[in-house]
């Protein structure tokens, strides 16, 4: 009598290992999604005489008063409206800017009671388009502007080198330094876009400005007496890749795949 042979696939717990299985699917996804992740370093520079006016209020990028005095006063309010300014982009932009070196970006308004400062939520936030560049589908969406970093303990006394002050309720960080100079500066977080959402990445950045022959004090004072401080920004932002972490998930996964397939080649076996 002849032998029949079957082969028969027994699998112990078929549902866990099919379980393990799905999983290391899912780990993978989100990685193989970052095809070309935006990164690198963008550097925004003036753009001919355009300045922009900052106030307790708004920020404006595109300022349409005169200024004097020192520190420079503006003759009209900084508007936050729904308008912009325009930026060069620097020599020295790196990564998925480095393209864009030579071309115009466009940089929105701020109104603080739209984008509060330190909040992520606001009738204007996220705010989209809040840099665009002509030509380009890369768009900066400001998530959070954010907070001062300096106490305002310091924002009146006398004047002296290595003080720092932040106007209460403001993003602006003030610095008196070397050479009778002082410093303005805010920070904001974002989002980085091409219009593809696997390369959507997170972004860090900043505007700031050096004023000769000024102090903080004067600053601070000007901004608390609701007056425009009027300045010549530039700006940098740092597009961040995807966390090592998210590598780390797709290797389990293909492990944990990997290991599916060889349990099942194992505990495959045949009977007479």
């Amino acid at each position: 009598m002849k032998n029949t042979y079957l082969k028969v696939e027994m699998l112990l717990r078929p549902g866990w290992i099919l379980g393990v299985a799905q999983l290391g699917v899912l780990l993978m996804v989100p990685v193989l999604g970052y095809a070309s992740p935006i990164s690198g370093n963008l550097v925004l520079t003036g753009n001919g005489t355009q300045e922009t006016g900052l106030s307790l209020l708004n920020i404006d990028q595109d300022y349409l008063g005169t200024a004097s005095g020192n520190p420079p006063i503006g003759s009209i309010p900084a508007d936050g409206g729904d308008d912009d300014g325009k930026f060069n982009i620097g020599n020295s932009s790196t990564g998925s800017f480095a393209p864009l070196i030579g071309v115009l970006a466009t940089v929105h308004d701020l109104n603080f009671s739209a984008d509060p400062v330190g909040s992520t939520t606001g009738s204007g936030l996220p705010l989209t388009n809040f840099v665009t560049f002509a030509g380009s589908s890369l768009t900066l969406t400001l998530t959070e502007l954010l907070p001062g970093a300096f106490s305002s303990a310091s924002c009146g006394g006398a004047p002296a080198q290595g003080q720092t002050c932040t106007p209460a309720g403001s993003p602006y960080n003030l610095s008196n330094i070397a050479g009778g100079e002082a410093t303005l500066s805010f920070s904001f977080f974002g989002t980085a876009s091409d219009g593809i959402p696997a390369d959507t990445t997170n972004f860090s950045g900043s505007f700031s400005d050096t004023f000769s022959g000024t102090n903080l004090q004067a600053i601070a004072t000007a901004l608390e007496n609701n007056q425009t401080i009027v300045s010549g920004l530039t700006g940098s932002v740092t597009a961040t890749t995807p966390e090592p972490a998210s590598i780390s998930m797709m290797l389990i996964g293909g492990m944990l795949i990997a290991g599916f397939v060889i349990y099942r080649r194992r505990n495959a076996v045949s009977i007479s």
